[in-house]
């Protein structure tokens, strides 16, 4: 962890356990500590409508006061070329994964 700032990949966002995962992360983090949620799909429609239903909730139903940032990453674990491909990119955009 870079100091005061959590960065968390979460795999199976558009599944019920990785945005569980995910809304107890906005929930629990402390605000004081800068919160990035990188989701995963195969589609950026999917990775979007995820965003957007975790900004809901945290608009709704916690109403985090530390900053929460989002980004997305596509992927399909079925294939190595996207896989490698997401690696590269998370490389060139992250400091570093938290979780």
């Amino acid at each position: 962890m870079t100091k005061g700032h959590i960065r968390a990949l979460i795999t199976g966002t558009s599944g019920n356990l990785g945005i569980n995962i995910a809304k107890r992360l906005i929930k629990e983090v402390p605000a004081d500590i800068r919160l990035t949620i990188i989701v995963t799909s195969r589609t950026l429609a999917n990775a979007n409508q995820t965003i957007a239903q975790l900004n809901e909730y945290n608009l709704q139903e916690v109403r985090r006061e530390g900053v929460l940032d989002f980004d997305y990453s596509l992927l399909d674990f079925t294939d190595m070329v996207s896989i490698l491909a997401a690696v590269y990119e998370l490389s060139k955009s992250h400091e570093c994964l938290d979780y």
